[in-house]
């Protein structure tokens, strides 16, 4: 039971109950102590002028045992200890106990006996050396017409192929409802007995069938050995499938065990294990593309691109919650409860902590013109960070090159830039808006006026995103912001206000349409940053604060709070040094509900779903908090050395987290 995993399927309500399962042995001992209430009253001998169900060999006592022992905390527990065993003896008379034998036309009536009531899978666990003629092939044809599974051993003649029934696995007039069985040991390899899959690899699977416990009573179990005993194993595991997706035709039960097995031998489908490895387990996973069915009647695909990367604000609030649960329908129709939620992944924090920069083989050229009254300056700049090297392999390799053009009328000032996407604003005297830094803007046009220590402007940007893998570029965030600045012997502060529209979703999101998680969403923020001197000591600071809209597929919500802010001190340490200290949370949901339209798992198996409306928290469960401790030092010619200490508690707003920490040393000089 443990080899092949069948506790997946106990632990899923899985017996077999309801199935009923065709041997088709030696018969069956009626009053077995382990197996008795599951013994069908129809069971018989095909041999009607013998008419002695019970037989006189164990064989198909121990082959049942394996199949449907029941769990009763007594001796041994069947693959499909609920199912229903309907014995059919069809041994040639006088042949057993000593050297059963079966002849072509008994088994035929015995399969026609089996399917005529109610077998939806019969066991074979027999073998020879050739075809069993055309009136068995007529039986099994009309068995697995009828949509039975023929689950024959593939013999114990060590051979390179399956022994006859067990070949007629792979022949086309059977449909692809009979599979051939081969042994292995308790190691996992195939049994030196075992004949292997050979010209039958494509239907043939492997199970144990060595040393297994079987047949208990009161004076105690038998241990047997032979691909007879692998075979039930897989009846057994097509009776759980029956039963756990009652939607499932036998071949469809068939495929899917073939299809999940684990491979064991050489890569895919060998001629030794065949599909490898029966496992109940996998068996029991959703096979092929899985699907939801969403309140418009349109179906959405459950999966989760590795590109697909919500906004690290929401931190853990997805995760963790029930909200996303529903019911999702494999390639074979079968249920399963999904959870669409690991379909958006994490970013993890705010956005990449640049916690050094290497600007290497810079490049610029610059052209001012003096007009009457105006002034028009001209910047380009090409810079290659890789130019020594790749010290960064998670970085875009291309150069970023830029141009920004501004042209100042008296005290009206307009720009424009356009270049590679940057984490912040290209006007690099404004603020660095945590909410404007999303947009990651790769061109902006901005018109300021000034008057005396006051300055108005109003901005307007857009940006491009690249996929995490660098894959290729997509329409970002376009934003308009407009702030004011007043700007003081000793204390200057600005406050913004803005929009910005998120095509790929929520608040630095990445969720790139085609699959039916995108999440076009608006934010409106406002912003204050400033900064003062008290002699020595220098204070900054910085906050803001969004809402933001969104609405996809099945997820919305009406407004989202978010905020940020960031605490700074520096004051001098000794001569030509100086220390900084600074506090930040990264951007964070404050509070705010989304709302989620999923269907509810059906109360019964393949009933229609019914839809219900969830509302999941969307603030995360702990809260980021960022120190930064730093020291500056000049080193005169030398140039600057600058260490700082990092420390992030709660990481990326999630309360569980290790906090994280780091040191960081810069030296810059000029040459």
């Amino acid at each position: 039971m443990g080899a092949i995993h069948a506790d997946a399927a106990y632990a899923r309500g899985g017996s077999g109950a309801g199935v009923t399962v065709g041997v088709i042995d030696t018969g069956i001992e009626l009053n077995q102590q382990d197996l008795k209430n599951n013994i069908s009253g129809l069971s018989t001998d095909i041999i009607s002028s013998r008419n002695q169900p019970q037989g006189v060999d164990d064989h198909g006592t121990d082959v049942s045992s394996i199949i449907a022992a029941e769990f009763n905390g007594f001796g041994t527990v069947g693959v499909a200890y609920g199912s229903t065993i309907l014995s059919v003896r069809a041994d040639s008379p006088g042949s057993c106990p000593d050297d059963c034998s079966f002849a072509g036309p008994d088994l035929a009536r015995g399969l026609d006996y089996a399917v005529l009531h109610g077998a939806r899978v019969v066991n074979l666990s027999i073998g020879g050396d050739g075809p069993l003629g055309p009136t068995f092939e007529l039986a099994l044809q009309r068995a697995t017409a009828a949509g039975v599974v023929v689950v024959i051993s593939a013999g114990n003649s060590s051979g390179s192929s399956p022994e006859w029934p067990a070949r007629y696995a792979t022949d086309a007039r059977f449909g692809g409802l009979v599979v051939a069985v081969g042994s292995v040991s308790i190691g996992g390899g195939l049994s030196s007995f075992s004949n292997r899959a050979g010209v039958s690899a494509q239907s043939y699977i492997v199970a144990p069938g060595e040393d297994v416990i079987t047949n208990c009573d009161n004076d105690g179990c038998w241990r047997v050995s032979g691909t007879s005993f692998a075979a039930p194993h897989v009846a057994g595991a097509v009776a759980l499938l029956l039963q756990l997706f009652p939607n499932l035709t036998g071949r469809e039960a068939l495929d899917i065990v073939l299809q999940t097995a684990l491979d064991v031998g050489d890569d895919g489908t060998d001629v030794v294990f065949g599909r490898g490895m029966l496992d109940i387990a996998r068996a029991l996973q959703p096979v092929g593309t899985t699907t939801t069915l969403l309140a418009s009647g349109e179906r959405l695909t459950v999966a989760k691109s590795p590109e697909a990367v919500l906004g690290a604000a929401f931190g853990d609030a997805l995760r963790r919650t029930d909200g996303l649960w529903t019911v999702g329908y494999d390639a074979y129709r079968r249920e399963f409860r999904v959870d669409l939620s690991g379909a958006y992944g994490t970013a993890g924090r705010q956005s990449p902590v640049t916690l050094a920069e290497a600007r290497l083989d810079s490049r610029s050229a610059a052209a001012r013109f003096n007009f009457s009254g105006a002034h028009l300056s001209l910047t380009a700049d090409d810079t290659n960070p890789h130019a020594m090297g790749d010290p960064f392999a998670w970085a875009d390799r291309e150069s970023t090159a830029s141009m920004n053009a501004e042209l100042e009328l008296g005290r009206f000032k307009i720009q424009s830039w356009s270049g590679r996407p940057d984490l912040y604003s290209p006007f690099r005297e404004q603020a660095r808006d945590t909410f404007q830094a999303l947009a990651q803007p790769n061109q902006a046009a901005r018109v300021g006026y000034t008057t005396g220590r006051w300055s108005l402007s109003a901005e307007q940007g857009s940006g491009m995103r690249r996929s995490y893998s660098f894959a290729q570029w997509r329409e970002g965030t376009d934003y308009v912001r407009g702030d004011a600045r007043f700007q003081g012997d000793r204390v200057s502060a600005s406050l913004g206000f803005g929009a910005m529209n998120e095509p790929l979703g929520p608040l630095g999101s990445f969720l790139p349409g085609g699959l039916g998680y995108e999440l076009p969403a608006q934010t409106r923020f406002a912003s204050i940053d400033g900064s003062a001197r008290f002699g020595s000591l220098t204070a900054n600071w910085r906050a803001g604060a969004g809402a933001t809209e969104l609405a996809g597929s099945f997820l919305s919500a009406e407004r989202l709070v978010s905020s940020y802010w960031g605490l700074g001190l520096g004051a001098p340490c000794a001569a030509n040094c100086r220390m900084t200290f600074e506090l930040s949370q990264p951007l964070r949901i404050e509070g705010g509900t989304l709302e989620a339209m999923l269907a509810d798992m059906p109360k019964t198996y393949g009933a229609a779903p019914e839809f219900s409306s969830r509302r999941i928290d969307a603030t995360p469960s702990g809260r980021e908090l960022d120190l930064r401790l730093g020291a500056e030092r000049s080193l005169s010619e030398l140039g600057v050395l600058q260490l700082q200490a990092v420390a992030s508690l709660q990481p990326g707003h999630v309360r569980d987290a290790e906090p994280a920490y780091g040191v960081v040393a810069y030296w810059r000089a000029r040459f």
